[in-house]
Formats: C-alpha cells, sequence, structure tokens
C-alpha cells in the first residue's frame, strides 16, 4: 500500500513532531521522539520508518508545517525550524 501524503508538523500541546500518513481515507497520526532540533534527513528518515512501520511505502511528495494546525507543502524543514526555535 502506498501512502498519499506524509506530514510532519510539530505539536506544540506534546512538545514532539508528529507524523501524519494519509493513505486514501484512512489517516494515521504519530508522535516521534525525535528532537525539536533535528535537521531535515532525521525527519524525513523518521517519518519513512513510522510509514514503513504502519504498512505503506512513501510517496515522493513531503509536507511539513511549524503548527499542529494547519498544513502547507513547502521546501525543507529549516525555514520551518527557524520559525519554531
Amino acid at each position: 500500500m502506498r501512502a498519499e501524503r506524509v506530514e510532519v508538523t510539530w505539536d506544540v500541546e506534546h512538545a514532539k513532531w508528529s507524523v501524519r500518513i494519509v493513505a486514501g481515507e484512512e489517516v494515521i497520526r504519530r508522535h516521534s521522539d525525535v528532537p525539536k532540533s533535528s535537521h531535515e534527513p532525521t525527519l524525513r528518515a523518521a517519518a519513512a520508518q513510522m510509514t514503513r512501520n504502519e504498512g505503506y511505502e512513501m510517496t515522493p511528495r513531503w509536507s511539513s508545517t511549524a503548527s499542529s494546525n494547519c498544513c502547507a507543502n513547502i521546501e525543507g524543514i529549516k525555514h520551518i525550524q527557524k520559525l519554531i526555535k
């Protein structure tokens, strides 16, 4: 099965990265223990591993945001890390 979209957001309430896996109408949310200061490759790897653990393959599309209640497609996470520091 293929995940249509995988989003990584900073969950302010839980102070953890939140990974949201979207596959059709199914949406799976998991929190990651990856540190807030992690770089993009680390966050991508964690999201990819969580996606595989749930039985899905990732598509090349990558989405990330700086808050838990909005969603946007952007290039990279470095910009986001600046926003949340």
